[in-house]
């Protein structure tokens, strides 16, 4: 119990934490139910990636698949090529001459 609600904690804190970024973020949200997250805390992670995608040019959310975050790889692995897609692409944006 004490490590849930230390993640707790930390999860409380995503939401400056994501909006400070300075280098382009991308994130995949994974939804899926296991025992691992309860909803709230899934809800509280993706609340606060949206949020600072909302707010900065530097974050965005390529996308939100309801996989299993442990079986993300396997199950979606397309989203996760055009997640790895996308930061390259804003990467090589920032620093192009």
């Amino acid at each position: 119990m004490q490590i849930a609600l230390a993640t707790d904690q930390v999860n409380a804190q995503l939401g400056a934490d994501f909006a400070a970024l300075s280098c382009p973020t991308v994130f995949l949200l994974a939804g899926g139910p296991h025992s691992d997250a309860p909803p709230e805390r899934t809800r509280r992670i993706h609340t606060a990636a949206e949020q600072a995608a909302a707010g900065n040019p530097q974050v965005t959310v390529v996308a939100t698949t309801t996989g299993h975050p442990a079986r993300i790889l396997t199950r979606d692995a397309g989203l996760v090529a055009a997640a790895i897609d996308e930061a390259a692409r804003r990467l090589k944006a920032l620093v192009a001459p």
